[in-house]
């Protein structure tokens, strides 16, 4: 279970996200998505790349 801005969301439910935008910040580089489930937006958030990267693994089992 994933807790996603003011939604909470199940990681098997997430099948297609998509980046809004990314910024480089003096901590780092944040990335904002939302997350869909059969073209249904069930959520959104902002992370850190390296966290966005092992998000996206854990989404689609990669």
């Amino acid at each position: 279970m994933y807790a996603s801005g003011e939604y909470i969301v199940y990681y098997s439910d997430i099948d297609q996200i998509t980046e809004i935008w990314e910024k480089r910040t003096t901590s780092g580089n944040i990335v904002l998505m939302t997350l869909w489930k059969d073209g249904r937006n069930i959520g959104y958030d902002k992370m850190f790349s390296d966290e966005y990267v092992y998000f996206r693994k854990k989404v689609f089992n990669l």
